[in-house]
């Protein structure tokens, strides 16, 4: 049910925005830890998360193996959130949960950041 609720979240706020997320669990027998940011970026070009001409996708890279999370925008986004904020959102809104191991609270924080952030720019844009 955990699982469902974020990927109804996730539609709603792709039919909304037309920004798409995808959150992706990554063992460590798929990738090695020095690789898991390429790893993301990776998933992000091959999967073809967001639309193309907007480059408008993000994929949340988790690895609770390796205790890493990676958040890999399209470029499209960057107008949205920039890296600084993203390594902030990371830390101030999944780490907290995770750390006490609430992994969907975490991740549910973070995506509700990360949708809040997007939908504030784009509705200043719009103005």
């Amino acid at each position: 049910s955990e699982e469902d609720s974020l990927e109804s979240l996730l539609q709603h706020f792709e039919k909304e925005t037309t920004v798409e997320i995808s959150i992706v669990t990554v063992d460590s027998n798929m990738v090695h830890k020095d690789s898991f940011n390429d790893f993301s970026d990776h998933i992000l070009k091959i999967w073809g998360i967001g639309k193309l001409i907007k480059e408008n996708g993000i994929v949340i890279c988790i690895s609770k193996d390796y205790k890493k999370l990676f958040i890999s925008t399209g470029a499209g986004i960057s107008k949205y959130i920039s890296d600084p904020d993203k390594n902030r959102i990371i830390e101030q809104y999944f780490i907290p949960q995770y750390n006490e191991h609430n992994y969907f609270a975490g991740t549910l924080n973070g995506v509700n950041e990360i949708m809040n952030r997007i939908s504030s720019k784009i509705n200043s844009f719009q103005r």
